[in-house]
């Protein structure tokens, strides 16, 4: 999608796997034990795992958790793939990519057109052979996920191999079965009916259209309804949205649907169509949406900033696409249209480098690093796939929530006297905006989550009680943030001298 402010690029941040590891010295807040997988997850068949698809090739694979998962809901595991070849001609590998099963379905965590993207490409098994696909570095993964499977196009069709994630010498007891096919969806889960500040309550649902066999697929249309206890909306409809149509291939979209203020619980019905190789083909996918209220904090900074990249946007954009950044904002400094001046290379061009950072609410620093160097100015070399160790600060709020502060400015942590451990008021300094990561420009990435287990990381939306629409703090901003808003953080003095007084609150 085009940015949301002129170039260079607001930062999004990357699609995040496959990634390495973090950075073995940064140091991580401890986890609880794994939970067991949700009961609201799809049951798993009893049956024998067996390859599916028209290649001759057969698959075994596997694919193993490693270590607990980190401060902000990721866990790495690694993936050990087998492929025999029984026929007596050459098969290739021309393309494989990844899916991963949560409670919303089966979703890539890859860009599914990007070559880089592609955990197998171009692998030759000879007739007769066997060929082991073992990638080196651990794949990461932001939020709750289940189960695992590849889908590989080879030259003689196509094949699709599953397998559960498990812990290290844990058995598999059970049988991930890949997505029915050859059409079908999936979206992020869980839906939430949220209030944002440009209009009302509403739910923001984030999916792929899966075309998981060869062929073309065309004139394709979705539909969305929300029917239950607030009345049944009237079906929210779009066509296309899957480029050239050839499958295999993965599609993400976006579509936001208007429930009203008196919303609590509903079911939200997908319906998919089209035609494939001009014969009809459907898929359908219905899920449970509860209406959420807002973590109610201060805002991370202060003055006027944008928030680009944000939740209740109607485009497609790499935090939507993450489950952790789904509430996130990417915050920058503009003025005159621009995030700086002068030279893009140098950090310092840009408004927003070395700003303030302030705790949004009294918590606990329950992981914190601050030894990564920023990277230089605008990058456009910002891998889509590889993690980059990030300068963060995170903090657990008293009632459990926790908020995440990314790309701080290298020491800029220890130097606001900031450790792992301190106790932090409301408003007070914990770093400044840097450049660290994968960034492609200085901003802050700002979200909020809460947490059941180790695996189970729940975005929560945010909203400010110091957020206004001007300067002198007439119009407040009611709600959570949509992406591409402009606003002004008030500091005490500035809302004590606001119409009406202190109101919301703030530092």
């Amino acid at each position: 999608p085009a940015p949301a402010v002129p170039a260079p690029a607001v930062p999004a941040p990357a699609v995040p796997a496959p990634e390495v590891p973090a950075d073995p010295d940064a140091p991580a807040a401890p986890a609880p034990a794994a939970p067991e997988p949700p009961s609201a997850a799809p049951p798993f068949a009893e049956l024998p795992a067996q390859p599916s698809g028209k290649s001759a090739l057969t698959a075994t694979m596997e694919a193993v958790r490693q270590g607990d998962g980190g401060s902000l809901g990721e866990h790495d595991f690694l993936l050990a793939l087998k492929l025999v070849n029984p026929s007596t001609h050459e098969i290739e590998i021309r393309a494989g990519n990844l899916m991963l099963r949560s409670e919303g379905g089966w979703l890539s965590p890859l860009a599914p057109t990007a070559e880089t993207d592609m955990f197998a490409r171009a692998v030759e098994i000879q007739a007769g052979q066997e060929q082991r696909i073992e990638p080196e570095k651990a794949y990461k993964v932001l939020g709750p996920a289940l189960d695992v499977v590849a889908v590989l196009e080879a030259s003689d069709g196509l094949l699709l191999a599953a397998a559960p994630l498990r812990l290290a010498g844990e058995e598999a007891g059970r049988v991930a079965l890949p997505p029915a096919g050859p059409l079908s969806l999936g979206v992020q889960h869980p839906l939430e009916a949220v209030p944002y500040a440009d209009g009302g309550r509403s739910i923001v649902v984030v999916g792929q259209v899966q075309l998981l066999g060869p062929g073309t697929l065309t004139e394709v249309e979705g539909s969305l309804v929300v029917g239950g206890d607030s009345g049944t909306t009237t079906p929210l409809t779009w066509n296309g949205g899957v480029e050239d149509g050839e499958g295999p291939g993965l599609w993400p979209f976006v579509q936001r649907v208007d429930v009203g203020e008196s919303f609590t619980a509903s079911t939200v019905s997908l319906r998919l169509k089209g035609l494939l190789d001009g014969r009809p083909v459907a898929a359908e996918l219905d899920l449970r949406a509860d209406r959420v209220e807002p973590f109610v904090c201060d805002g991370p900074v202060l003055a006027h900033w944008q928030l680009a990249n944000g939740p209740a946007e109607r485009r497609l954009h790499a935090n939507l696409l993450q489950l952790r950044s789904r509430y996130a904002w990417d915050l920058v400094v503009l003025k005159d249209g621009q995030t700086y001046e002068g030279d893009v290379s140098s950090n310092q061009a840009y408004w927003a480098f070395n700003q303030s950072i302030y705790a949004v609410a009294d918590g606990e620093v329950v992981d914190l690093c601050d030894h990564q160097p920023d990277r230089s100015g605008a990058s456009t070399s910002v891998a889509p796939c590889v993690y980059t160790p990030v300068n963060r600060v995170v903090l657990r709020h008293a009632d459990g929530t926790f908020t995440a502060y990314l790309h701080i400015k290298e020491n800029s942590a220890r130097q606001s006297s900031v450790a792992k451990g301190t106790q932090v008021k409301a408003g007070q300094v914990i770093a400044r905006v840097g450049n660290s990561g994968a960034s492609s420009e200085p901003h802050l990435h700002f979200f909020a989550f809460r947490t059941e287990g180790a695996e189970l990381l729940r975005p929560v939306p945010v909203a400010f009680r110091n957020a206004f629409e001007d300067p002198k703090g007439v119009t407040q901003v009611v709600g959570v943030p949509a992406g591409g808003t402009q606003m002004h953080f008030l500091d005490r003095k500035a809302l004590a001298e606001r119409p009406g007084g202190a109101g919301g609150g703030g530092r």
